[in-house]
Parts: structure tokens; sequence; C-alpha cells
């Protein structure tokens, strides 16, 4: 998730989807931070599979700055389509950062 989710997950997910989950998520647990505790920097990750784009799937992407997203091609045209994404909860601030993209 995105470290917003951290404080007030209302202000990044929208308050009808933060009232339906419960967000246990604490400084320290990010992508990110997780990856250093490994002595992996985030900024060497090569590849980064996303299997979808809800936010506790993706609000981590932009902490992996240099990777290449890899993606099914379905999914990125659902998250890009307007009519589509916003109902079913795609975010694209959590997604389309600049990534390269490697569509399948």
């Amino acid at each position: 998730m995105h470290p917003d989710c951290q404080n007030d997950p209302a202000v990044r997910v929208g308050a009808r989807i933060a009232g339906l989950f419960e967000f246990d998520y604490r400084p320290g647990e990010e992508i990110s931070a997780r990856l250093m505790a490994i002595s992996c920097d985030p900024a060497k990750i090569d590849l980064l599979i996303n299997s979808h784009f809800h936010f506790d799937h993706v609000g981590g992407n932009g902490l992996v700055p240099n990777a290449t997203m890899l993606v099914q091609r379905s999914e990125w045209e659902a998250a890009m389509e307007r009519d589509i994404a916003v109902p079913h909860g795609f975010n694209r601030r959590d997604f389309d950062l600049g990534h390269k993209r490697l569509l399948i």
C-alpha cells in the first residue's frame, strides 16, 4: 500500500474504500523499508510484477522507481478506461507513475 495509508487511508483511497477495510499498516512496513531490511536497494529492482491494480497491490509501486512494470494488457487497458477504472477501485496515482511497461 501507499505510505499515506499508514496515517489517514481515507485521504489516499477515499472514504468509501477506507470504510470497507481495516488498515493495520505501520511505518517501516512499506515495500522500500522491507527491501532495505534485507539489504536490497529498491532503486535497483529491475522488474515489478502487478497481478492487478487495486490499491493494496500497487500502492508501493512508486517506492520501486526504476523497475519495469509487468502487467496484463487487459488490466492496463481497464485501468486506463475512466468509466471502468473508478468504480473498480483503480487509482492511477498508484500505478501510472512513468515506469517502463511490459504488457503481456
